[in-house]
């Protein structure tokens, strides 16, 4: 649910620590407030509980070219770009 707080989400993680979408949310509030170590914990595993899902996998990658892993994030966006040819945002990272 969009609407989940911080506390809603450490709740939910609390009940369920495979909750996606609570470590999905964590994960993107904690990037926003450039929290990147806290943030790639959770996006990674949400990832763990849900790895088809590329939108996860390139905030991973957003995550890595924030903190200096280019070679890192360059490898999880070109895999992005490989399983999901027409995720535009991802080939100009790679390029």
């Amino acid at each position: 649910d969009a609407g989940f707080g911080k506390k809603d989400d450490i709740i939910a993680l609390m009940n369920d620590p495979n909750s996606f979408d609570a470590n999905l949310h964590l994960g993107l509030m904690l990037r926003q407030d450039e929290d990147y170590a806290g943030a790639l914990a959770y996006l990674q595993r949400a990832a763990a509980v849900r790895p088809s899902d590329l939108a996860t996998k390139y905030q991973i990658a957003l995550v890595m070219l924030a903190t200096g892993k280019v070679d890192e994030a360059r490898n999880e966006l070109a895999a992005l770009v490989k399983a999901a040819p027409r995720f535009t945002r991802c080939r100009c990272y790679v390029a």
